[in-house]
């Protein structure tokens, strides 16, 4: 059961992950100012540690 828990963090942190490179790169292609990406990755950051 252990390895199930450890395999689904794994792919929740993967999904995370690509969820916020996804998010990034729709920012930066609307155009957004640099602070609020800054911050936004500051928050996940927050969340993910």
């Amino acid at each position: 059961m252990r390895w199930i828990g450890a395999f689904v963090r794994v792919g929740l942190e993967s999904f995370v992950l690509k969820l916020v490179e996804i998010l990034y790169v729709f920012i930066k292609k609307l155009g957004f100012c640099k602070q609020f990406s800054v911050s936004l990755s500051e928050n996940v950051n927050k969340l993910v540690l």
